[in-house]
């Protein structure tokens, strides 16, 4: 089982049953605005998402702050994992979108 991070302007993964896919962010402060995370297909499920201040930096009302998603390849099979940043109370497009598809391929080690 791997790590895999994804960078931003990837549109393909190609990952291994069992493996960590790790998305990381940037969640501007004070703002309202969160990354909210939606998969499309069972090939790959959201472990954690989980917010923290940079190395660094002191933690403040209004400071941005790192959003670091964690997805985990579990079947064989695609899944389209599309992230946004938004206000989740308002119902209006979202002011960033990441997307990206993961191809997930049984483990190569196993007969």
């Amino acid at each position: 089982m791997a790590e895999i991070h994804v960078h931003e302007g990837e549109s393909r993964v190609i990952a291994t049953m069992g493996d960590s896919i790790v998305v990381r962010l940037v969640e501007p402060g004070a703002t309202g605005y969160q990354w909210t995370t939606e998969i499309i297909g069972s090939a790959v499920v959201e472990e954690f998402s989980s917010v923290q201040m940079p190395d660094g930096v002191e933690a403040a009302p209004g400071r941005s702050s790192d959003r670091t998603v964690g997805l985990r390849a579990v079947t064989p099979g695609t899944a389209e994992v599309r992230l946004a940043l938004r206000r989740v109370w308002e119902d209006v497009e979202p002011i960033e979108q990441i997307r990206f598809r993961v191809d997930v391929m049984d483990d190569p080690g196993e007969d």
